[in-house]
C-alpha cells in the first residue's frame, strides 16, 4: 500500500503491539476511522467490479475496532481523547432505502461505546472542557445523503459542536499544548450537497465542466494524469476555507505548536489514485508547505485502497483504507500515540505502522 522512498520512515506490520514499550507512555490518545459506508443491505461491489462492500459487516468491524480501543486504554491506563471519522460514515445505498438518520444513529452508538461505558447512545458525548469525543468530517456519501443546510444543523457538524462555524464543517482542536490537529470541508467547495440553484452550485458545476467535459461527471474517460481528480464525487476548498486554514497555520507557528491537517480527500499525488485526488490539492499543498515544519502529517481517507508517501517539506500522507471493502476476517483503522517529540500512527490490516517525529 505504501509508495517508498530509501529516506522514509516507514514500518508495515501485521502486529504492532511489539513496538510498543510501556515504560514510555504516551502523552495522549486518539483514533482514526474512514470510509465505514454502512448501510443495511447486502454486499455489494466497487465500481471497477474488482472488490467486495461490506455494508452491514462494516458496523461489526466499527465494533471490533471500539473494543481494541479499550483494550490499549486498559494497557496504558489512560482514556482517549477521541476518534475522529474522516468522512463516509454512511453509504449513499442507506438513501434508498430510507434509513439514512437510522444507520448515522447506528454507526454513531457503535463509535459512542468507547466514551459511554457500552451505553447505547447516539447523541454526542462531550468532554469535561465541552468538547465533542467523536469528530466527524464530511465526504461524499454524506453529501449523496443530506443536503449540505441539513447536514449544518446535525451532529455530525464537528464544527458546530465546538462552536467554530455555522457555515461549514471545518474546525481545529488542540491535543496538547504542542499539538493541533485542523479537520478540512473539501465538498464546501463542489457540485455535491447544494440544489442545483444555489450560488456555489453553479460555481463549482461551471468549474468541474471547463475540465470534464463527459456527460456523466462521475465519469473520468478522456481525462489524463492529474486532471482525472475533476469528477463529480470530488470537491476542493473555498477560498475562505483555505484563508482560515492560513491563519490556523500562522497560529501554530506563532505559539510553537506543530499540526496534523485532515480532511476526506487526500491532496499528495502520490498517496492515492490520482482520481481522488482534491479540485485544488496543488493550492492546499502549497499552503502547507508554506509553513515549513509546521505540518508534520495529512490524514485522508476517499481512496478505499489507502496510501501512504512522504513529501518534500516532511509531512506524512496517510491515506487510510476503507472499512467498507475490508474482509471480516481483518480491519481498517488506527490508533494515534502522541509523545512529547512524535506521534505513532499505530493501523491494523493494510494501514501501516508510521511514527512520525516533530
Amino acid at each position: 500500500m505504501a509508495l517508498l522512498k530509501e529516506d522514509f520512515v516507514y514500518t508495515e506490520s501485521e502486529d504492532s503491539e511489539e513496538k510498543q514499550d510501556l515504560s514510555i507512555l504516551p502523552i495522549a490518545l486518539f483514533g482514526i476511522i474512514t470510509d465505514i459506508q454502512y448501510a443495511n443491505v447486502d454486499d455489494g461491489q466497487s465500481y471497477d467490479k474488482k472488490r467486495v462492500r461490506y455494508y452491514r459487516n462494516s458496523l461489526n468491524l466499527v465494533r471490533e475496532a471500539v473494543n481494541n480501543w479499550k483494550e490499549i486504554e486498559k494497557k496504558f491506563s489512560k482514556d482517549f481523547k477521541f476518534v475522529i471519522q474522516l468522512g463516509d460514515l454512511i453509504d449513499a445505498k442507506s438513501l434508498a432505502i430510507n434509513d439514512s438518520n437510522s444507520a448515522i444513529e447506528r454507526v454513531t452508538i457503535e463509535l459512542n461505546k468507547l466514551f459511554s461505558g457500552n451505553k447505547e447512545i447516539h447523541l454526542p458525548i462531550f468532554d469535561e472542557k465541552n468538547f465533542p469525543k467523536i469528530l466527524n468530517l464530511w465526504g461524499n456519501h454524506e453529501m449523496y445523503n443530506f443536503k449540505r443546510q441539513d447536514l449544518l444543523k446535525m451532529d455530525l457538524n464537528s464544527a458546530k459542536l465546538l462552536n467554530q462555524s455555522s457555515s461549514a464543517n471545518y474546525f481545529f482542536y488542540d491535543i496538547t499544548d504542542k499539538l493541533r490537529l485542523i479537520g478540512l470541508d473539501f465538498y464546501e467547495y463542489s457540485c455535491l450537497g447544494y440544489d442545483s440553484d444555489d450560488e456555489i452550485y453553479k460555481q463549482a458545476h461551471q468549474f468541474l465542466t471547463t475540465h470534464n467535459k463527459n456527460e456523466d461527471l462521475n465519469s473520468v474517460d478522456g481525462l489524463r494524469g492529474h486532471a482525472m481528480r475533476f469528477s463529480l464525487f470530488n470537491g476542493g476548498l473555498s477560498q475562505i476555507q483555505l484563508e482560515w486554514l492560513k491563519n490556523q497555520l500562522e497560529s501554530c507557528k506563532s505559539l510553537n505548536k506543530k499540526a496534523i491537517v485532515s480532511g476526506h480527500i487526500p491532496i499528495h499525488p502520490q498517496a492515492c489514485d490520482i482520481m481522488c485526488l482534491a479540485w485544488n490539492n496543488k493550492e492546499v499543498l502549497e499552503l502547507l508547505w508554506s509553513f515549513d515544519r509546521t505540518v508534520i502529517a495529512y490524514f485522508a481517507g476517499h481512496d478505499h485502497k489507502g496510501g501512504y508517501f512522504r513529501d518534500k517539506y516532511n509531512i506524512h500522507h496517510v491515506t487510510l483504507s476503507a472499512v467498507l471493502e475490508t474482509p471480516p476476517n481483518s480491519n481498517a483503522y488506527a490508533t494515534v500515540k502522541v509523545y512529547d517529540n512524535k506521534i505513532s500512527v499505530e493501523g491494523v490490516g493494510k494501514i501501516g505502522y508510521y511514527e512520525i517525529y516533530f
